[in-house]
C-alpha cells in the first residue's frame, strides 16, 4: 500500500527486564506447561509469550486479540525485537528448518507485516520455509521514533538507507539458523528498500522479488521545474502546520482507507472488513500521522532506476523478479515494464485482472510465483 500509514507506539523506552527476570518467567511458563492438558498447554504458552512481550516491550506490545488472532489463526507467531534503539515487531512462522531458504517479507507505504498474511501463512505452512514478515520502523505496531523532535532533519528517519539497514540487521542478528542469507519479497516502496539493502550488503541477498514496485513519481528529479518550488511548500505546509495532522484523520477513517483500497485493488472483493482493520488500526494509533506527513514529504534518495543496474547487472548480480499487476492504477504497469524490464534478471511476469497489491489480492496467483523464484534459486 502507498496511501495510508500504519504506525504503532511512542517514543524508545528503557525496559527494566533483566535476562534473570525473563529466564523465571520462562521456567514458571515452562512448569506449569509440563503439567497441562494439550488444551492447556496452548493457552499458558500464549500467556506466558504475552506476558514477556509486555514485560520487555511495555508500550510497544498491541495488546489488541484481534490483531494476534490474525497469526494465531494461521499458525504464525508475531515476536519483537530491538533496531536501533526502536522496538520492531514481525510475524513468523513456528518452527525453522536448516534445510528450507530464509524468506523476509517488505510491505509498502501505509502497510505492514499482516497485509502479507496469507503469503508468511503459505511459505510458513506449506512449503515449510523459514519466513518472517517486517513491520518497518514506523510502521504497523513497530516503534516509530518522533520525526519532527528538535535536531531532527525532515526525512532522516524514515527512508529508505534506515529501512536497508534494518532488513540487513535483521537477517545478522535476529534470522534463526546459521545461515545469514535471505530472499526479500517486496512491495511497491518496500522494494526500493529491499534494492538499498542488496547494494549496501550483496552477501546477506539471494534474491529479490519486486512486486509493483514504486517508481517514486514525486522524486525530485521527476518533478517538472516550475512544480517543484509549489510541490515542497505543499509538503512543507503539511508537515508543519496544523491542517497536516487534520488531513491524515480525513484520511484514518474507516470508510476512507475502504475506498483507498478499492482504488488499489482491482478487485474490489478482495476489500474485506479484515483488510481495512489490517490497514487502519495501526494507523489509528499515537503518532501515526508523523510518520505520514514525513514520508509524503520524502522526495529524496534512491530510484529504483538507479539502484536497479548495481544490483542486478554485472558481476554477482543478484536474482531479481519483477511481478507487476496489470490494473495498477498508482504504478502503471506499461511504464514500469519500459523502464525496468531490462533489469529484471529473472523475469517480468505480469499478473492480469491484479492491481497495486497483488500478493494480498490474488494469493493463489503470487505464491507460486514467488516459490518458483526462490526455490529456482536457492
Amino acid at each position: 500500500m502507498r496511501s495510508f500509514s500504519a504506525t504503532r507506539c511512542t517514543h524508545r523506552h528503557r525496559t527494566n527486564t533483566t535476562p534473570k527476570k525473563l529466564e523465571r518467567i520462562q521456567r514458571r511458563g515452562s512448569r506449569v506447561f509440563r503439567a497441562s492438558s494439550s488444551a492447556e498447554e496452548e493457552e499458558v504458552t500464549t500467556t506466558t509469550t504475552s506476558m514477556m512481550m509486555r514485560e520487555k516491550y511495555p508500550k510497544f506490545y498491541h495488546e489488541d486479540g484481534e490483531v494476534s488472532s490474525l497469526s494465531t489463526s494461521r499458525n504464525l507467531q508475531e515476536k519483537y525485537h530491538t533496531f536501533e534503539g526502536n522496538a520492531i515487531r514481525y510475524v513468523k512462522g513456528t518452527s525453522h528448518d536448516a534445510e528450507k531458504p530464509n524468506v523476509i517479507l517488505i510491505h509498502g507505504f501505509g502497510g505492514n507485516a499482516d497485509q502479507w498474511r496469507n503469503n508468511t501463512s503459505y511459505f510458513a505452512n506449506e512449503k515449510k520455509y523459514n519466513v518472517y514478515a517486517l513491520d518497518l520502523l514506523g510502521y504497523g505496531y513497530s516503534d516509530k521514533p518522533d520525526p519532527t523532535a528538535p535536531g531532527r532533519e525532515k526525512n532522516d528517519i524514515y527512508n529508505f538507507y534506515t529501512w536497508a539497514r534494518q532488513i540487513n540487521e535483521f537477517i545478522e542478528t535476529e534470522m534463526e539458523g546459521e545461515d545469514k542469507r535471505a530472499f526479500l519479497m517486496c512491495n511497491s516502496v518496500g522494494g526500493v528498500a529491499g534494492l538499498q539493502a542488496a547494494l549496501d550488503k550483496r552477501e546477506n541477498i539471494l534474491g529479490l522479488c519486486l512486486i509493483n514496485i514504486s517508481m517514486r513519481g514525486l522524486h525530485v528529479t521527476k518533478q517538472p521545474a516550475f512544480a517543484k518550488p509549489i510541490i515542497e511548500a505543499f509538503q512543507t505546509f503539511l508537515r508543519t502546520s496544523p491542517i497536516g495532522p487534520k488531513f491524515f484523520a480525513n484520511v484514518a477513517r474507516k470508510e476512507t482507507v475502504s475506498n483507498i483500497l478499492k482504488e488499489a485493488y482491482h478487485d474490489s472483493e478482495a476489500v474485506t472488513d479484515e483488510l481495512v482493520d489490517v490497514i487502519l488500526k495501526p494507523g489509528m494509533t499515537e503518532g501515526a500521522s508523523k510518520v505520514f506527513l514525513d514520508f509524503i514529504s520524502y522526495s529524496g534518495g534512491p530510484l529504483p532506476e538507479d539502484l536497479l543496474p548495481q544490483v542486478s547487472q554485472g558481476e554477482n548480480a543478484t536474482p531479481t523478479l519483477m511481478l507487476w499487476g496489470e490494473k495498477d492504477p498508482w504504478e502503471k504497469m506499461e511504464d514500469g515494464r519500459k523502464l525496468y524490464e531490462k533489469y529484471a534478471n529473472a523475469g517480468f511476469t505480469v499478473l492480469k485482472g491484479a492491481g497495486h497489491c497483488p500478493m494480498d489480492e490474488n494469493p493463489a496467483l503470487v505464491n507460486p510465483l514467488m516459490s518458483e523464484f526462490i526455490e529456482r534459486y536457492s
